[in-house]
């Protein structure tokens, strides 16, 4: 048996040996990891100076850095090209011999130079290496903006517009070590003597401050300041710095989400193509476009050049929707109504659709507008480069504004009357607005049926979906039902897939009221049209599931 000092001394013998062999573990670990680390950069280090590519590129690298040192002038570009165009090799090791080559007294090196360093520099900002080179290049290229020659500014506009670009897109850290410099010194670089410096300037402006790239991120440049010097370019005497200042503005949007009202001045412009712009710089808004419907009506209708005039009818056309503009342009919209130019009518009246009830004090206008005489110059259809003719955007403005308002009765029957005897072209707009009041409109269903029978006239297809459209809002539930269904049945043996489609579609809202059309229907579900087959499978289910027990 053990006295307690012997316990005692055995316990201060271990002690000592634990912490020894708990030292001599840590010593150990850290020299197995040393060991891996050696055994890893060796493994590198003999790969990469095994690379029979990379052994090439590093010696052309430092062939040409040589040539940079002591060539003469062309010697000393041809070295700068290649050190540009080399993809292999550290590109970092190439930033600084290219910033001494910025001060060389041929213009063509130095031009050569900031153009290499565009791009080394674009793409180590996108990779986010090459850190403090990377810094060193921009502030060298800052201070080569003041380069006598002004192909050498240009370039170093253009090379500074893509570093900062590149830095923005990768989100690196040093995005804010050279963005905000670079643009601060673009800025003072809009003043330029030379117009074609001035131009790209702006145009680097607008792509180093577009919000497209700051998503998600505090901006590093001061949007503002840059739209402020950008504006106070806008009277600009050469006109391709001005046509880059707007294009600039416009990819800029203020932050209020408001069109910039100096673009306004801009649309006086003696050239056309920078009124053009400033109209196109329109189009990415959402709001705030209500001031500008006056000025591109006024444009539409007294531009000297008929494809600016053009231009602001299509932009009226695809951007001025609601919540872009507002009801309150609706006074605005009214005089326009009497316009000589039918496109600037159809416009207008296009405009007013838009609002709904809002616009019901227009249908009088409207009314009358459906019922003016035909010009065959206007085209039948709405497309991206003619406008629908101003008495069928009536019809079509009627059926989104009259329904449930005081003279919609009045406006049903004007719309009959289309249906009956109006121009072939205009019969079908009116059929789709008569569908809009629904059972209200019940008195046009023999209209619509004569519309849906009628094809003694070429594309009466047209006019054929449009009535079977129609029929379907209108008939189901009423006492015209029956006679509506026995229009509808021998649409679907129509050749035009069109057709069949509206008249399924159209059935199926009869429910089991046209359970007649069932074996006909049934059969479109082998059509050669996809939403032939849809629309024929939910009707089927629309007809046949509430007639059955």
């Amino acid at each position: 048996m053990s006295s307690s000092s012997d316990v005692a001394s055995i316990s201060r013998a271990d002690g000592p040996r634990k912490g020894r062999r708990a030292r001599q573990g840590v010593r150990t670990l850290v020299v197995l990891v040393a060991c891996c680390g050696a055994v890893l950069w060796a493994w590198r280090h003999l790969s990469e100076n095994n690379d029979p590519v990379l052994i090439e590129a590093r010696a052309i690298q430092k062939q040409a850095i040589g040539a940079l040192q002591s060539g003469e002038p062309t010697e000393r570009v041809t070295a700068i090209v290649a050190l540009e165009r080399l993809n292999a090799g550290d590109s970092s090791v190439a930033i600084h011999p290219l910033i001494a080559a910025l001060e060389d007294h041929v213009s063509d090196v130095r031009l050569a130079a900031v153009e290499a360093l565009g791009s080394i520099g674009s793409s180590l900002a996108e990779s986010g290496s090459g850190r403090e080179s990377l810094r060193d290049a921009v502030t060298s290229l800052i201070r080569r903006l003041e380069d006598s020659d002004p192909a050498v500014r240009l370039a170093t506009v253009n090379a500074l517009g893509s570093v900062g670009s590149c830095a923005l897109k990768s989100k690196s850290r040093s995005g804010d070590e050279i963005v905000q410099p670079a643009a601060t010194a673009l800025i003072r670089r809009l003043g330029d003597s030379n117009p074609d410096v001035r131009s790209r300037t702006a145009t680097n402006l607008g792509l180093i401050t577009s919000p497209r790239f700051v998503i998600g991120a505090t901006p590093l440049i001061d949007r503002k300041a840059v739209i402020h010097a950008l504006i106070g370019r806008l009277d600009d005497p050469d006109s391709g710095v001005r046509l880059a200042v707007i294009q600039a503005i416009s990819s800029l949007p203020d932050e209020n989400g408001d069109p910039h009202r100096e673009l306004a001045e801009s649309l006086k412009d003696q050239e056309s193509k920078i009124r053009r712009a400033a109209v196109s710089g329109l189009s990415p808004y959402r709001q705030g476009l209500d001031p500008w419907v006056p000025i591109l009506l006024r444009l539409a209708e007294n531009d000297p050049d008929p494809s600016m005039r053009d231009h602001c009818l299509t932009m009226l056309s695809f951007a001025f929707k609601s919540p872009a503009v507002t009801p309150n342009v609706i006074p605005v919209l009214m005089p326009s109504l009497k316009s000589a130019d039918a496109k600037v009518r159809s416009q207008v009246v296009r405009l007013l659709g838009e609002f709904k009830a809002y616009s019901a004090g227009a249908i009088p206008e409207l009314v009358r507008i459906l019922n003016e005489p035909f010009d065959p110059q206007s085209a039948p259809y709405r497309g991206p480069f003619n406008n629908l003719e101003p008495a069928s955007e009536a019809a079509s403005a009627l059926g989104q504004i009259a329904p449930r308002t005081a003279k919609a009765k009045e406006v049903i029957a004007a719309l009959i009357e289309v249906v009956r005897s109006g121009p072939i072209s205009r019969r079908g707009w009116a059929a789709v607005a008569l569908g809009q009041f629904g059972p209200a409109a019940e008195e046009a269903v023999p209209a619509l049926i004569g519309l849906l029978e009628d094809s003694s006239h070429a594309n009466s297809f047209e006019r054929q979906e449009s009535a079977a459209m129609a029929l379907g809002m209108i008939a189901p539930g009423k006492p015209s039902s029956d006679r509506a269904i026995a229009a509808l049945r021998p649409v679907l043996q129509s050749g035009n897939w069109n057709s069949c489609l509206r008249a399924v579609e159209a059935l199926g809202l009869f429910g089991p009221k046209a359970a007649a059309a069932i074996p006909a229907i049934r059969e479109m579900k082998t059509h050669r049209s996809g939403a032939v087959k849809n629309a024929a499978a939910n009707a089927l289910l629309s007809i046949e599931d509430e007639s059955t027990p």
